[in-house]
């Protein structure tokens, strides 16, 4: 019902009409796109300086840490101001996060019954 719902032409006005205003205002797709990777980036570098160290591998040297320590403060203190909006808090973090892992499965369900087999087929 709910997928339903989201097809409901109403609703793809919606979507389109804040598509829009967000490219007006935010930039287009490709802008957002080097936006979050520019996130992931970061996040890739943060996560895994903080797994190998506490993992047991390579240690951060202090300067690293107060770096990285600054950013997190400079997020966290956006979050605390309500400067950082995050949608998750607006639309419910679980429901966001359950949605996106079924996204995230049933893609690669798709990729593995159709993608991966004929791929592999034509590599041989």
């Amino acid at each position: 019902m709910a997928q339903a719902l989201l097809e409901l032409p109403a609703i793809r006005q919606l979507k389109a009409s804040v598509r829009r205003r967000i490219e007006s205002e935010m930039g287009d797709l490709h802008e957002v796109v080097a936006d979050q990777s520019r996130q992931i980036e970061a996040l890739t570098a943060l996560v895994c300086r903080m797994a190998a160290e506490h993992l047991g591998g390579t240690a951060m040297d202090q300067a690293t840490k107060d770096t990285y320590l600054a950013r997190v403060e400079t997020v966290v203190a956006a979050l605390d101001s309500g400067q950082l909006v995050l949608r998750g808090d607006q639309e419910g973090a679980d429901d966001m996060l359950a949605k996106a892992l079924a996204r995230t499965s049933r893609i690669n369900q798709i990729v593995g019954e159709e993608y991966l087999p004929r791929r592999n087929e034509v590599m041989g």
